[in-house]
């Protein structure tokens, strides 16, 4: 026979559950115990003897995240307050300098300085706190915390000049329709990468990072009724895979640069086709660039 799976609720759960109680007093056990399980959408009722422990135990969890099933009790409460208000204001400021080293290091600095203005009772606590890999694990375990990898360019733009952009742009782009606005962006698309995480039992040391790169332009109008040919940059001026054949004879558009990436030249040459194609199907369109492209279309 097959042992019957644990219960466990949340902390969240736990609170509800205990207002639901409080606010419905003549509820018998097993009136809430089927509550319960119909609002938590439990695989069946909760226990008499779990669910007057549950009851029992008046804990205030609103510190505690909310999905945890199990309490926390830190040892130096305060330590990990402002270790976490530290981590929130390095996130706020979008500054990706949070790593399990710096976090041990910090531990350390507010640590020192709790010890300089601590009570004779607290030393004691926090002389005894060992901030090892075993700690820190258990430390963003309880506070929801991961290693995430940054991505994009948002950082580098605040949230204020964000929106007063996109009001600018909306205003600006209004006197067309969809299908007249076109824009243009590049990626990099590096072919020779190879994955930088891997599931295995042992360690498996990195490789050199190969950063060999087609830069590709992909352009479209707003409606996306209309895509241009995408423009490959690349390095070598006749790239092997190209045989004796051109790139026109291909059916690609393509171009080198020195250094693979799109540069003055090439982006106005490219912008020069397009006019001359929207003239030819008697267009006038809108085309907003980045600051990056106006700085090529400039020099």
């Amino acid at each position: 026979m097959t042992a019957a799976t644990r219960i466990r609720l949340n902390s969240e759960q736990k609170r509800v559950l205990r207002e639901h109680h409080a606010a419905h007093p003549e509820m018998t056990r097993q009136e809430l115990s089927k509550w319960a399980a119909s609002a938590f959408k439990l695989p069946r009722p909760l226990a008499r003897t779990s669910l007057t422990d549950l009851l029992k135990r008046q804990k205030d969890d609103t510190e505690c995240n909310p999905l945890r099933k199990a309490s926390h009790c830190a040892h130096s409460p305060d330590l990990e307050a402002q270790l976490v208000l530290w981590i929130n204001r390095c996130e706020e400021l979008k500054i990706p300098i949070v790593t399990g080293a710096a976090i041990r290091h910090k531990a350390e600095i507010i640590r020192s300085i709790l010890l300089n203005k601590a009570t004779p009772t607290t030393p004691t606590v926090l002389y005894k706190l060992m901030f090892s890999k075993g700690w820190l694990y258990r430390f963003q375990q309880w506070q929801g915390l991961k290693s995430r990898r940054t991505h994009g360019e948002a950082g580098l733009v605040k949230t204020t000049a964000i929106e007063n952009g996109r009001r600018v742009l909306q205003a600006v782009t209004s006197l067309y329709d969809k299908k007249d606005i076109y824009n243009m962006d590049e990626t990099a698309y590096f072919y020779c990468s190879i994955p930088d995480k891997t599931i295995s039992k042992n360690r498996i040391p990195g490789r050199k990072k190969i950063k060999k790169h087609l830069t590709v332009a992909v352009t479209s109008n707003a409606d996306v009724s209309t895509k241009i040919p995408l423009l490959f940059v690349g390095k070598a001026r006749q790239p092997l895979c190209f045989g004796v054949k051109s790139a026109e004879e291909l059916g690609i558009q393509y171009a080198n640069a020195a250094k693979g990436w799109m540069n003055t030249e090439l982006f106005t040459s490219w912008i020069e086709r397009f006019n001359e194609r929207m003239k030819s199907e008697g267009r006038h369109v809108q085309f907003p660039v980045t600051s990056g492209q106006s700085l090529l279309l400039s020099r």
